[in-house]
């Protein structure tokens, strides 16, 4: 089923059956574009809110890493010491 249109509720933003409409989270429909999606606390009906451009452009995937740091092996664990790390790595019969 798919959300109805919240603009077609008059004011206040209240749903048919009288229940409170709350925001709920944002549906990604690609391209740029998203919707805030807002459901009925009674009933749980969906409503659309108006579609909107998505303005985080350069937060989408991240970049591949940098080689330098690629050759420099992998990061310190602070959390377990090197004793403990070959410890494990011949339980695991890695070592």
């Amino acid at each position: 089923m798919q959300p109805a249109d919240l603009a077609r509720l008059p004011e206040p933003r209240v749903c048919p059956c009288g229940g409170p409409i709350r925001w709920s989270h944002i549906a990604y429909l690609g391209h740029g574009e998203n919707v805030g999606v807002y459901t009925c606390h009674r009933c749980a009906l969906a409503y659309r809110g108006p579609l909107r451009q998505r303005t985080d452009a350069g937060r989408g995937r991240r970049s591949a890493p940098d080689a330098s740091q690629a050759s420099a092996g992998p990061p310190d664990n602070p959390v377990i010491d090197r004793a403990t790390a070959e410890r494990l790595r011949g339980l695991l019969g890695e070592g």
